[in-house]
């Protein structure tokens, strides 16, 4: 992605780049990665090895913007059949991760 209209490692303005992608290898300080729209930060601990982040552009109904989620993630899109960052738990065990917003 290096160079590319996908490449948001220095902050940019989003624009008109249409996404539906999956980010990894996050860059972390404290152990807690961030990703930021419109003053909105949605920051992750170092349990969360991925972002996915959509604009919403495709139906009809809607305008062309309707909206940009970032989606906090602890393994990658399809992590049932490839194992990417999948986490499986032994009866008993328990996860603990956390993310959140900022304003």
């Amino acid at each position: 992605m290096d160079g590319t209209p996908y490449d948001f490692r220095t902050p940019k303005q989003v624009g008109t780049t249409k996404l539906d992608t999956c980010y990894t290898d996050l860059v972390r300080k404290d152990g807690v990665a961030t990703a930021e729209v419109n003053q909105i930060q949605v920051w992750v601990d170092d349990t969360h090895k991925f972002i996915q982040v959509y604009t919403d552009d495709g139906a009809p109904e809607r305008p062309a913007r309707a909206g940009i989620s970032i989606e906090p993630m602890t393994s990658a899109p399809n992590a049932f059949n490839s194992g990417d960052g999948l986490i499986t738990l032994d009866p008993g065990q328990t996860y603990r991760g956390s993310w959140g917003l900022r304003i």
